[in-house]
């Protein structure tokens, strides 16, 4: 055996025992060290990062008990926070043999097994979904942000294809997109990225408790920003908002975008899996209608960051919106090709997890999965209203968000810091009415019918 191989054999074997001892520090810890900020930054700055020195397993241990000791343990069955990865172990093997093998995803002829991979597990799970989307058009991305800002360039494409060259002066007019006010705000940062400005974004209506978007204010907002001379051209909506859990209207939002020419894109970004559910899947109706769905695994199921999916029904807009020649890849035609259908070019082999998960577990597997969670989220809403408390949102999926109408926000953190001293975390947010509430959402497939009975017991006023 080579020093090498030696080498690498050793720190596999640290990294499996890194994974163990974290695994069972999730199970018998807390869910979120609020650590100082400075104490971080104190520790880190001492290693010396000009001369080195230091061995790489010697490195690799000390940096393994920062991630452990400083940060919001998102592998916990009791962070019942925003959606946040866990490491499971699909997502461990699938990120080792991406950074092991480093396949070039650019090109067909570099990667031909890794992007096998990946479309299998993007048309599997697009029929599997309902979606029927064109496989072609389908991408891994970093995340549901990046989706959206491919879909909302795609969409301008589509409406002004000279668009590709003259860019947004192409529109004759501001570009519009209509969304909820409880639309995820990275809405504002992909405008801003693109060029459009906030201006191009208009916030509709979403009243309490479902706070879906109303499809009536979409419709009127197009008429007045078209008799100003805007250009409208999307809709963002949103299967669980972040906050609520709101689920919006597919259906009539799809039809309303069929009858103005606009782009409906639909962020599912954690609540895509209840499209492989068969009862969870009524929640989502007409979402198939969408032409661009973004979903992130790292939200659910819940696989380790970077495993956005982007789900698109038109080839031929994406090849239009990225689709260049370079000299440097003169022997393959850019036509088909992954880099000319996402604005990454070098790709790393994000769906390597996505893939194992789906190869061991399955779509069903999934589909279990989000009905368990659904089925603990039912269970703490009406525990919950058994204790008292009123419930501030209306949603199916297992989100839950709760008031007492003799506690304040301060009374309300009050609660939530018990609760996490007990080693349960979840939030206090600010409802759009203005009154804020507690914020339980069931995020790990590890959590457990006894751990939202001893959240239940914690959230307790007296």
């Amino acid at each position: 055996m080579t020093s090498e191989a030696r080498a690498r054999k050793e720190l596999y074997a640290q990294l499996a025992r890194i994974d163990e001892r974290l695994l069972e520090a999730l199970d018998r810890g807390r869910a979120f060290d609020r650590s100082s900020l400075d104490a971080v930054r104190a520790a880190v700055s001492r290693v010396d990062l000009v001369h080195g020195g230091r061995s790489l397993g010697d490195a690799t241990e000390l940096a393994a008990r920062w991630l452990a000791a400083w940060g919001l343990r998102t592998g916990s069955a009791k962070h019942l926070g925003y959606p946040n990865p866990s490491s499971l172990p699909s997502s461990v093997a699938g990120d080792a043999l991406a950074a092991i093998f480093d396949p070039q995803c650019a090109l067909w002829e570099s990667a031909p097994a890794a992007l096998a991979m990946e479309r299998a597990a993007l048309s599997t799970l697009s029929d599997a979904a309902g979606f029927a989307m064109d496989a072609d058009a389908c991408s891994f991305t970093t995340g549901a942000s990046e989706s959206l800002s491919i879909a909302l360039a795609a969409a301008m494409v589509w409406a002004a294809p000279e668009s590709a060259s003259e860019g947004v002066f192409a529109l004759g007019g501001r570009p519009k997109v209509y969304a909820s006010r409880e639309a995820h705000r990275s809405l504002l940062k992909c405008v801003r990225m693109l060029g459009w400005g906030e201006r191009a974004v208009r916030e509709c209506e979403a009243p309490g408790p479902t706070y879906a978007l109303d499809c009536d204010a979409v419709a009127r907002a197009i008429a007045d920003d078209r008799s100003r001379g805007e250009r409208p051209l999307a809709i963002v909506a949103t299967a669980g908002t972040t906050v609520a859990g709101a689920i919006d209207p597919f259906g009539p939002l799809a039809a309303l975008c069929e009858r103005e020419g606009l782009w409906l894109h639909v962020d599912a970004a954690w609540a895509g899996g209840a499209a492989l559910d068969s009862v969870a899947r009524g929640w989502l109706d007409g979402i198939e209608r969408a032409r661009s769905i973004a979903w992130d695994a790292h939200k659910f199921p819940g696989l380790s960051l970077g495993s956005g999916m982007l789900f698109m029904r038109d080839a031929a807009v994406l090849a239009a919106l990225f689709g260049v020649e370079a000299e440097y890849v003169a022997s393959s035609r850019s036509i088909g090709q992954p880099y000319a259908r996402s604005p990454q070019w070098s790709r790393r082999a994000i769906g390597a997890k996505v893939w194992l998960s789906l190869a061991t577990e399955g779509v069903e597997g999934w589909a279990r999965q989000f009905a368990q969670r659904a089925a603990l989220g039912a269970r703490l809403r009406d525990a919950l209203r058994g204790e008292g408390w009123t419930l501030a949102n209306s949603t199916p999926l297992p989100v839950v968000c709760a008031r007492r109408d003799s506690l304040d926000r301060r009374a309300l953190g009050a609660l939530v810091r018990r609760a996490a001293r007990e080693g349960v975390f979840v939030d206090v947010v600010t409802m759009t009415d203005g009154h804020p509430a507690i914020r339980a959402a069931i995020v790990s497939s590890r959590t457990t019918e006894a751990i939202v009975d001893q959240l239940v017991s914690a959230l307790r006023p007296g």
